[in-house]
């Protein structure tokens, strides 16, 4: 897998910080701010404390990344994609997603905006 820039990742084992009554525990998550061919860049957020970390790239695991492009897959770019039945969640609506060419599944988020009210039928 091909870590970017903003991933969700979790982490495989504790860390110290430069705090030392601040340990990064096993499966905290952290946002990458920034990769290299064998070292992750993380932000973590612990209560109040926003914790720079430097961990292996061994250490992580991925959780979530989110692009703002549709009909196309986060992880691999195809738009070989299958969407299934749009499901409505209060202002906001989703569609499932997998892509055909790696897998990758999620959801499709959209907001949901009124536009006007129309009468069909009078009785």
């Amino acid at each position: 897998m091909e870590y970017k820039k903003d991933d969700t990742v979790k982490l495989l084992r504790d860390y110290p910080t430069s705090n030392p009554s601040i340990v990064v525990k096993k499966n905290d998550i952290g946002r990458i701010k920034a990769v290299t061919e064998k070292v992750i860049f993380l932000e973590v957020v612990i209560g109040s404390n926003r914790i720079d970390l430097e961990v292996n790239i061994n250490d992580i695991k991925f959780v979530e990344r989110t692009i703002e492009e549709t009909e196309e897959c986060p992880i691999c770019n195809s738009n070989d994609i299958d969407y299934g039945v749009c499901v409505p969640k209060g202002e906001q609506l989703f569609y499932p997603w997998k892509c055909n060419e790696c897998g990758a599944s999620g959801k499709e988020w959209y907001s949901v905006e009124f536009i006007e009210t129309v009468c069909d039928e009078i009785k």
